[in-house]
């Protein structure tokens, strides 16, 4: 009996499809799927391939029982599922919601920016108009001091 729950089938297996040439990778956790740009056919194909090419893995779970039922759902009936079709819909409206609220929220963030601005604007004029007007009452005190001295002298001689 060998080790790791491994069991043979009686039946016999179906030939191994045809070796592509790829570069292969044999690491402890590479991958040993097909990437070939040329196979178009649905995940469920290429999920049984890569079932028989791992059948020996110690890695590997799958029952004779749900290698029956990957190889009776060859029809794409699942990608019509109207289920599938629904959270497909919606995971693609949530999507578009949330790059919606990342723009409001660049947009909101801008604001506040330029109306953070806007306020140093107008403390910094708030602040010239000040220095001008200090300037201009300085000036006026000076002016209304040397008006003083005009006039005395024609009082003593009027009386």
């Amino acid at each position: 009996m060998p080790l790791f729950g491994h069991r043979k089938d009686t039946s016999p297996s179906p030939p191994p499809p045809p070796p592509v040439e790829e570069p292969k990778s044999h690491g402890l956790f590479s991958r040993h799927r097909n990437t070939s740009v040329e196979r178009n056919e649905p995940p469920v194909a290429q999920q049984q391939q890569a079932n028989t090419s791992r059948s020996g893995s110690i890695f590997s779970r799958r029952s004779d029982v749900s290698n029956t039922q990957l190889n009776n759902n060859n029809n794409n009936d699942h990608y019509h599922d109207p289920s599938i079709l629904a959270a497909r819909d919606r995971v693609h409206s949530a999507e578009t919601a949330e790059s919606e609220a990342d723009k409001a929220l660049d947009m909101a963030r801008r604001a506040v920016k330029e109306a953070r601005q806007h306020v140093k604007n107008l403390e910094r004029e708030a602040e010239m108009e000040a220095r001008r007007a200090k300037a201009k009452q300085a000036e006026s005190r000076l002016i209304s001091k040397d008006a003083r001295s005009l006039g005395r002298m024609y009082l003593y001689f009027v009386h």
